[in-house]
């Protein structure tokens, strides 16, 4: 009887421990293809991803304008739509050749419900729920991206 606590106890106390001990870690995928290069960091702790950063090089040429100011003219409303999501941050550089994105979710802050409508987005799991590493890595080699 008295071994019933104590047991208990040491239970609790693995539970506790493996809880607080999985394994965090990043990894990171590249992409060139066309005149698109991508480079996308998946942050994540255990199976689960936290946050992912991608930033994305794209010829001008390739998204169809003429120049750099044709696709700051264009890409003025798209910017918009990102602006104001908590987790969320959208950066685009117009370069002279290429637009340069940076995109950062924070899955523990985002609501995926906020960014319906934003072209890239649609069908996005709820990162809240658990987007999980093993199956996003595969997809993403799947994929033809390679891991650095």
């Amino acid at each position: 009887m008295k071994r019933t606590p104590i047991f208990l106890f040491i239970v609790a106390l693995l539970l506790m421990f493996s809880a607080c001990g999985a394994k965090e870690g990043s990894r990171t995928f590249i992409h060139e293809e066309g005149g698109i290069n991508s480079e996308l960091e998946y942050v994540y702790k255990g199976d689960k991803v936290t946050q992912v950063n991608v930033i994305t090089e794209m010829d001008y040429e390739v998204l169809g304008y003429n120049d750099k100011e044709e696709a700051e003219e264009d890409l003025s409303d798209f910017m918009e739509l990102y602006q104001g999501i908590d987790g969320m941050t959208q950066e685009m550089e117009f370069a002279e050749n290429k637009l340069i994105e940076q995109l950062s979710v924070n899955y523990n802050e985002v609501d995926l419900s906020d960014t319906e409508g934003i072209p890239g987005l649609e069908g996005v799991e709820d990162g809240k729920s658990g987007i999980s590493m093993k199956k996003t890595a595969d997809q993403l080699i799947d994929s033809g991206y390679t891991e650095e």
